[in-house]
């Protein structure tokens, strides 16, 4: 099934997004992040998004502590101090971008931890995986899961040529 960035926005449970190395999870993640900034322009919009990108080496550098290094993050742009005021003003998304690299164990304890963050300041998050089948099962299935694929070969072509719309010889040549 085809989703849209929309789509994972809206959506009130926690994301999993799989796929195969060079698919293409963490520029999706960042795009989420864009996204979520641009609805922040919106005068309809009552409360303010703040995407948050958690990279694995940042987890493994903060000993786990996710509520820690998310504090951190939004303390170095905010001043913010906690995340229950925090959590009152804004909406905070968590992207969390190659969870795979760890243990199993840590694995499910960052999710635990992730779930409590969730429940305890209302925040949302998007974990980014390899592996969907194995993040579900160490969840307890709390997730929807979206799994990104390469492009094929006639993706491929058509983003080649939409790219280089008008530049026949560069398409020609990146094609063969």
């Amino acid at each position: 099934k085809r989703v849209s960035i929309d789509d994972i926005i809206k959506s009130t449970k926690p994301i999993i997004l799989s796929g195969d190395a060079g698919a293409g999870k963490s520029t999706f993640l960042k795009k989420i992040g864009e996204q979520l900034i641009a609805l922040n322009v919106d005068e309809n919009t009552t409360t303010r998004n703040i995407p948050v990108y958690i990279s694995a080496m940042e987890i493994y550098e903060e000993n786990y502590n996710i509520e820690s290094l998310v504090l951190k993050k939004l303390s170095v742009f905010f001043g913010f101090e906690n995340l229950s005021e925090t959590s009152n003003s804004y909406n905070i998304f968590l992207l969390i971008d190659s969870i795979d690299e760890f243990s199993e164990e840590e694995q499910r304890s960052l999710l635990r931890k992730m779930h409590k963050l969730s429940e305890d300041y209302k925040l949302r998050y998007v974990v980014s995986s390899r592996n969907s089948d194995k993040m579900e099962s160490l969840s307890d299935s709390i997730f929807e899961s979206y799994h990104i694929e390469k492009f094929n070969t006639e993706q491929v072509k058509k983003f080649i040529s939409k790219f280089f719309l008008g530049e026949n010889a560069k398409t020609e040549s990146l094609l063969e």
